[in-house]
């Protein structure tokens, strides 16, 4: 599956579902469900055990189904999730070096933004898509979903954009741009300024 077909589906899908599970065994029960339902997209979190040989396997038994790697945090991690034959990469926040190597290996990356800077960066790698983080209690008030959207209206540019589905980021969302989004607990937008 070329970058662009993962990149068409994601979008065309309208979510991404992730398999956020201890055991690998369950990934793999994820992943024969979500073929079944007609949902050719998964992500494989590098939090399970065994994650990259997962991902190797599914790629194989699944060859039109885009499965991703999730929560990349280092280039090394990138590389091994690429070898093993992920579709795609998320990662919790920008790691340049992630971006570069998924970008060279041609995989689709969306990295994790959280303010108007990380998301103009994340822009100019020329990302598929960019992953709205969402603030913890450890990041400054300022960082907010509707403080983010309103910077980044503020900024008249465009973003495909994954947010958390939380009620208070749809309303941030529908209040300062134009969404194209399904609800589930990743939600894939379409986000452009007004």
């Amino acid at each position: 599956m070329k970058k662009e077909e993962v990149r068409s589906l994601i979008d065309t899908i309208g979510i991404v579902p992730c398999a956020r599970v201890t055991d690998p065994n369950f990934a793999r029960f994820a992943a024969e469900t979500l073929y079944a339902a007609a949902i050719p997209i998964l992500e494989i979190p590098l939090t399970l055990p065994e994650a990259p040989q997962v991902i190797g396997e599914l790629a194989r038994r699944f060859p039109d189904v885009a499965v991703g790697a999730g929560t990349v945090l280092t280039e090394d991690s990138a590389r091994r999730s690429i070898d093993a034959g992920t579709r795609f990469i998320t990662s919790p926040g920008f790691i340049p070096e992630m971006v570069a190597c998924a970008k060279k290996a041609d995989v689709v990356v969306f990295p994790g933004i959280l303010t108007p800077t990380e998301a103009i960066t994340a822009r100019s790698f020329q990302t598929a898509f960019s992953r709205f983080a969402k603030p913890s209690r450890y990041t400054a008030r300022s960082a907010s979903s509707l403080a983010f959207f309103r910077a980044a209206s503020a900024a008249r540019f465009a973003l495909n954009c994954l947010a958390r589905s939380s009620a208070r980021t749809r309303a941030a969302v529908r209040r300062f741009f134009t969404v194209r989004c399904s609800i589930a607990p990743w939600l894939a937008a379409t986000v452009f300024s007004r």
